[in-house]
């Protein structure tokens, strides 16, 4: 070992030759190692189904989700237990604002329901910020995510403030309405 590196640092030109190769090798190994860690997940082969892209033609989807859940979420009907509209509310949201929600007092809601057209804020293949004009006036902006095939929403903040446009860039409608 001692006779490699008194070989190595002979010279200058041995000491820079080292260094890049050196350098090369570390590149290719960490492109080697990215291109194996892009790969499926699973061990089995198998891609990940659960986020699937989806085409920008689908913003209507994720609209019409967020229209569907703001009805459900925003007040809870008198006749029904808050049991009742947390179970209302299962099939239409994830599992993690399904977790938020277990401690959301509903008398905290904005109350009203969907009323007015809906304007996509932000849409990609997985996710949507869709905002919802409500009965009272208020306005919601409801986070949508394709989860395993199905737009659920995953998070829900009110409107306030900074509505989030951009001069020159008029926001998509859809055509979902309340």
């Amino acid at each position: 070992m001692a006779d490699l590196l008194s070989w190595a640092f002979h010279s200058p030109r041995r000491v820079v030759a080292l260094a890049v190769v050196l350098v090369a090798v570390l590149v290719g190994a960490g492109a080697a190692f990215r291109a194996v860690g892009s790969g499926p997940a699973s061990g089995d082969g198998s891609a990940d189904r659960s986020t699937q892209p989806v085409a920008l033609a689908d913003q209507g989807a994720a609209a019409a989700a967020a229209v569907t859940f703001t009805r459900a979420w925003a007040s809870k009907p008198a006749d029904r237990s808050v049991q009742q509209w947390r179970q209302d509310l299962h099939g239409l949201i994830t599992p993690e604002l399904e977790r938020l929600l277990a401690d959301t007092d509903p008398s905290s809601l904005p109350g009203g329901s969907p009323s007015g057209r809906t304007v996509v804020r932000f849409v990609s293949g997985a996710s949507a910020m869709i905002e919802v004009p409500l009965s009272t006036g208020r306005r919601v902006l409801v986070t949508v995510v394709l989860f395993n095939g199905r737009w659920l929403a995953n998070d829900v903040q009110p409107l306030a403030g900074n509505d989030g446009d951009v001069p020159g860039v008029a926001p998509s409608t859809s055509g979902a309405k309340g």
